[in-house]
């Protein structure tokens, strides 16, 4: 859970956001100010936090054209997870346990 610092929230209902929007906060960002997003909350509630930590370490391609990405993560799993990658990601290569 996150509170967010700097942004003003608006009354949704005086918007012409879509209905499927209606039950989420919305906020109204000048994006020429600088806004903070301070966690509250880590975790599933009262169960135990999974402790899943991940760093990334990112290549810029030769031409500038895409960029190359490696993330390593580490921690204990509480339950099974499953990572997925967004449309038009290639996936290189998984390695687990080293």
């Amino acid at each position: 859970m996150v509170e967010i610092i700097g942004m003003p929230a608006i009354d949704v209902s005086q918007t012409t956001f879509p209905d499927a929007w209606r039950e989420l906060p919305v906020y109204r960002w000048d994006s020429t100010q600088p806004f903070q997003i301070e966690e509250r909350m880590r975790g599933m509630g009262d169960r135990k936090v999974a402790g899943l930590s991940f760093a990334r370490e990112w290549w810029l391609d030769e031409d500038g054209g895409a960029f190359t990405f490696r993330d390593t993560i580490s921690g204990q799993m509480q339950q099974v997870w499953r990572l997925d990658a967004t449309e038009g990601l290639e996936l290189g290569s998984v390695r687990s346990g080293g």
